[in-house]
C-alpha cells in the first residue's frame, strides 16, 4: 500500500470515528521485529527515527528482549501505563506505611521529600504524555505546552514515551523506598 493511499485511509478514519473499526485495520504496518526495521531502514541510507521502545508500541509483537513485557499495540501501552501508574501511587503509600491498602493514597508533603523528587518528576512527566495519549487514541485533540495542536500520527510517540517514563519512575521508586526505610528506621 502505497504511504499517499495510506495517509488518506487515516485520514477518512480520523474524520470518521463510526468508520475508524473498519479502516484502521487496513492500514496496520507489521514490519517484523525492531531489528527488522532498523535493518530496513540502514538499507534505505536512513537512520532509524524509532527507539525500540516507541517501534515496540507502536507495531510490536510482543515478546521478552530486556526481560519486560513488551506492549502489543498503543492500546496495550496506555493501559500498561494506568497499571504502572496504581502500582507506583500504591508503591509510595506501602512506603510511607508498610500496611496501606491498594487506593489508599499517600501523604501529600511526601511530594516535597527530597528523596522522592525525582519518582514524582518521572510521574509527572509521563501522567502528561499519557493524558496526551489518551485524548489521541479517543480522537481527541491534545495541546503541547505552546497550545499548539499535536497531530493524531504522534499517538504512538507518546504512548511509547509515557510508558518508557513510567517505568524509569517505578525504578526510581525502588531505589527512593530503600533510602526513605533507611531515613525512618
Amino acid at each position: 500500500m502505497s504511504d499517499t493511499l495510506r495517509t488518506a485511509i487515516i485520514r477518512l478514519a480520523y474524520a470518521n470515528p463510526e468508520l475508524r473499526a473498519h479502516l484502521l485495520p487496513l492500514v496496520e504496518k507489521s514490519a517484523g521485529t525492531y531489528q527488522d526495521y532498523v535493518s530496513g531502514k540502514k538499507d534505505e541510507g536512513e537512520q532509524p527515527k524509532l527507539d525500540k521502545d516507541e517501534w515496540e508500541a507502536r507495531y510490536g509483537k510482543g515478546g521478552k528482549g530486556d526481560g519486560e513485557k513488551k506492549p502489543l499495540t498503543v492500546r496495550d501501552a496506555i493501559k500498561e501505563t494506568d497499571t504502572i501508574s496504581n502500582r507506583l501511587y500504591d508503591g509510595l503509600a506501602k512506603a510511607n506505611d508498610p500496611k496501606a491498602r491498594p487506593g489508599s493514597g499517600f501523604p501529600r508533603d511526601m511530594r516535597k521529600n527530597p528523596v522522592f523528587k525525582e519518582v514524582f518528576t518521572l510521574m509527572d512527566e509521563a501522567e502528561e504524555e499519557a493524558a496526551i495519549a489518551h485524548s489521541l487514541s479517543t480522537g481527541g485533540v491534545a495541546k503541547d505546552k505552546n497550545g499548539k495542536a499535536i497531530p493524531a500520527k504522534n499517538l504512538g510517540a507518546y504512548a511509547a514515551s509515557s510508558l518508557k517514563k513510567h517505568r524509569e519512575a517505578e525504578k526510581a521508586l525502588s531505589e527512593a523506598a530503600k533510602k526513605w526505610k533507611e531515613q525512618k528506621g
